[in-house]
């Protein structure tokens, strides 16, 4: 008889839950949506403890090349094509 291991201590499956219960709490803009819904962060009210405010616009240059590929792909294949499922990917390449 095989008895098998734990791949997992107590400790780590705990930080493992703890890591994704903060996935499941992290909103698109990469702030805790507990955080972000939060009548407290509204901005009209000056009683507040804190606030969100937007970034400056940057360029996802990796996301850029990829979303670029994907646009010549749709006007290469015509407007019909199902491109359903299909994945672009991107690599880095040096000067």
């Amino acid at each position: 008889m095989t008895t098998r291991e734990n791949e997992f201590d107590d400790h780590e499956r705990e930080l493992w839950e703890a890591y994704d219960r903060y996935l499941a709490d992290l909103g698109p803009h990469g702030q805790l949506l507990s955080e972000a819904l939060d009548p407290g962060a509204n901005p009209n009210d000056y009683n507040t403890k804190f606030g969100f405010k937007a970034t400056p616009p940057r360029i996802d240059w990796a996301l850029k090349a990829q979303q670029d590929a994907l646009d010549n792909l749709r006007k290469s294949s015509g407007p019909d094509a199902n491109l359903n499922g299909v994945v672009i990917g991107v690599e880095k390449y040096q000067w």
